[in-house]
């Protein structure tokens, strides 16, 4: 059974000594870039990420236990490795709830990593994961199982979080990040960051808990947040006249520095029947990634194992701009992108308002397994003609051929 008095705080290792209020370190280890474990201690009295993480923990969870573990070394570098690693030793420890104020925006690892991160929450861990300070997609903190902080902002100094209805960052939280504490020697003041967002809320996670005196799952912890939230009652508000209004108002929010941007990367629109364009999409997926590219793939189906992008609501219902969709595709760090749009309930002129918004320079339409390849980049007018593959693996030859 998992042990919600005790917070791990996955880092850069805590160095008790330095804050005044970190008086329950429990455990401490490191584990190494092979994946080994030992013990750590660090005994010279200084600043680090991790103890940061613990001061914060511990002014608003004053009798939570702490454990330390240490995986970012001395240039605050890890690995996706050492983060499953990292989890799986404090699921085997039954610690109950998880601090981390790191992530990686890699899309590559993001498989790997959700997989730890689905075993831990399904065994009742509570996770709370910072999101990247680059404004980038975040693992895990973009997953649905985990709590995804980021910062209020420097403004923001004292207590109280937002809840965002449905954020296209995955990001549930922005919490405070400015925190005042007293280190060994005097007072100090945590900087603007999410790194420092991360652990108010991991704080909140064990009030709660330690309150209901019994195991919430995830999701019942979520919704304990919600309530609690600063702007609980302007979601519920708002969300009498029309949810859609929610999802507007936090995407603003979210992309209110990624609007009127170009998209800068190769991307490519499949068209086809839902089941057979879907598995061609996520089939280039797999062979772009398997050639060291971080590819992105996309969909104007809600709830698919794609990310979604809102290409309904920009062309039926007009209430985004083709400028929300842009920025969404920017929050990713990848090197090109896919985005599939069913075939069967197209018109053509919803297909021109994707591509004019994608700006894709390939379409593959795929048709009885076979995938017609049209190029419309200006610079290969000479191959407007369809290129006609057999399968999913030609058309990928054939692309990585004209792009090379």
């Amino acid at each position: 059974m998992l042990n919600y008095n005790e917070i791990a705080v996955i880092d850069d290792g805590i160095n008790d000594g330095f804050y005044t209020n970190i008086t329950r370190l429990s455990r401490s280890i490191e584990i190494h870039a092979d994946c080994g474990i030992i013990e750590y201690k660090n005994n010279k009295i200084e600043f680090s990420h991790g103890t940061v993480c613990a001061a914060i923990i511990c002014k608003y969870a004053k009798e939570a236990v702490i454990s330390s573990v240490r995986i970012l070394n001395e240039r605050n570098k890890t690995t996706a490795a050492q983060l499953i690693k990292a989890v799986e030793w404090c699921l085997e420890n039954n610690i109950g709830i998880v601090n981390l104020s790191l992530g990686s925006t890699d899309i590559n690892e993001k498989e790997n990593i959700s997989c730890v991160i689905n075993k831990a929450v399904d065994a009742g861990m509570i996770i709370v994961a910072a999101s990247s300070n680059n404004g980038k997609i975040t693992y895990p903190a973009a997953f649905s199982k985990v709590i995804g902080v980021k910062t209020l902002g420097q403004q923001y100094v004292g207590e109280g979080y937002l809840y965002h209805y449905r954020p296209v960052d995955g990001v549930d939280i922005s919490a405070p990040s400015v925190h005042k504490l007293v280190n060994y020697f005097g007072e100090d003041e945590s900087s603007s960051c999410n790194s420092f967002a991360a652990p108010y809320i991991t704080a909140q996670v064990y009030n709660i808990l330690k309150e209901a005196h019994s195991a919430y799952s995830p999701l019942e912890v979520k919704n304990m947040l919600f309530l609690k939230a600063a702007n609980f009652e302007e979601i519920k508000e708002v969300s009498k006249a029309s949810k859609a209004d929610l999802w507007y108002m936090d995407m603003n929010l979210c992309l209110s520095d990624r609007l009127n941007r170009s998209i800068d990367i190769p991307m490519l629109l499949v068209v086809g029947e839902k089941e057979k364009g879907m598995a061609a999409a996520l089939k280039l997926e797999e062979l772009f990634k398997l050639q060291g590219y971080r590819c992105g793939v996309y969909s104007d189906i809600d709830n698919c194992e794609m990310n979604y992008l809102p290409f309904k609501e920009l062309y039926y219902e007009k209430t985004i701009q083709s400028d929300h969709i842009k920025g969404i595709i920017s929050l990713f760090e990848i090197d090109l992108g896919i985005v599939f749009v069913e075939f069967n309930r197209l018109d053509i002129n919803y297909l021109k308002v994707v591509e004019e918004v994608i700006e894709n320079d390939i379409r593959i339409v795929v048709n009885n397994d076979k995938c017609n390849i049209i190029v419309l980049s200006e610079e290969q007018e000479n191959l407007k003609v369809p290129y006609r593959a057999k399968d999913v693996d030609e058309a990928f030859k054939y692309i990585l051929e004209l792009y090379q």
